[in-house]
């Protein structure tokens, strides 16, 4: 198995891409976790020349662009678990374009924590957000397929969302989707949450 000891970028705000990648790998990181965030306010914005560019900034430091994380933070209008098929459609459009922003700068790991865009809507079971949330990442996983990324389902403390707060509830989603482009992401802080201990959990 290989590890890769990687930073997030967000840790560095204010810093250019280049000088996050130089810094990161002089204190001996191999991979940088980008916050879509830190380059525009969506994906969108970021420019196929800006992504190559990106991606060359971040091979010539020697160190690799890992994937994204915090997805749909800071974005407006984007909700895995909204009700309306119109929002869930958008944010499956959305995350299909995350894929190939990730691809194109060299990562190959998408890691959805992103609280505020999960959480049950108002007058929802958990069961029913876990339906809502299934249609649309079965949406949006053609595009994991076709880039090639792992999309890392992330469990959180429930002070910080009220969906998908264990590692159980992870793996029983991921049983639902049934998909080769999905996976548990395991963090340390959310795991802390948990009443099991977290050698068990793992």
């Amino acid at each position: 198995m290989t590890f890769r000891y990687a930073i997030c970028n967000e840790t560095f705000q204010g810093w250019d891409h280049q000088r996050i990648c130089q810094f990161a790998r002089s204190c001996g990181y191999e991979g940088l976790e980008v916050a879509p965030f830190m380059w525009a306010p969506r994906i969108t914005d970021v420019t196929a020349q800006q992504r190559r560019l990106y991606r060359q900034q971040a091979e010539d430091a020697g160190i690799k662009i890992i994937g994204l994380h915090w997805l749909l933070a800071k974005t407006e209008g984007f909700v895995v678990t909204d009700p309306d098929p119109a929002v869930r459609r958008r944010t499956a459009e959305y995350l299909r374009e995350l894929a190939r922003c990730c691809r194109e700068v060299g990562g190959d790991l998408l890691i959805f924590g992103s609280p505020a865009q999960r959480k049950s809507p108002p007058g929802c079971t958990k069961n029913e957000a876990t339906d809502l949330a299934l249609d649309t990442l079965r949406q949006a996983a053609t595009a994991f397929s076709d880039f090639g990324v792992t999309f890392c389902l992330e469990p959180l403390a429930p002070s910080e969302t009220d969906f998908l707060n264990t590692g159980d509830e992870a793996r029983e989603l991921l049983e639902r989707l049934n998909h080769p482009n999905f996976a548990l992401h395991l963090d340390v802080k959310a795991m802390s949450s948990e009443a099991v201990p977290i050698p068990d959990l793992i």
